[in-house]
């Protein structure tokens, strides 16, 4: 997009079992309304990482709005459809883990879903 930096993010082992999702997300404050990182960068680090039991996406009180919208998204409450990419339907809100010594909220990828 005109040579400019837009996005990104990353995925890394966390475990023998558990991927981390969406790690050190950046997305340039010009294309933050584009849902790049649910809708274009999400799918390609869930490939990535299909060979893990587990996929955590994970976010502390500072951005606890994310967990919110997995429960929400769960318990089926009516969302804007333009609010969050489809594809967060498919983390369930697993609650509270400590990931590297700090207390994460966390939503596990749910294949099936």
């Amino acid at each position: 997009m005109n040579n400019e930096f837009v996005c990104g993010a990353g995925w890394h082992r966390y475990d023998t079992t558990t991927a981390l999702l969406l790690t050190r997300t950046y997305v340039s404050e010009k294309y933050r309304n584009y849902q790049l990182g649910g809708k274009v960068i999400l799918p390609l680090l869930l490939d990535e990482s299909k060979d893990y039991a587990k996929r955590w996406i994970t976010c502390n009180e500072h951005n606890k709005t994310i967990y919110n919208m997995f429960v929400r998204l769960q318990r089926s409450e009516n969302t804007a459809s333009s609010q969050w990419p489809v594809l967060y339907k498919k983390f369930k809100p697993i609650g509270q883990h400590k990931i590297y010594h700090v207390k994460q909220w966390v939503g596990e990828y749910q294949d099936g879903l």
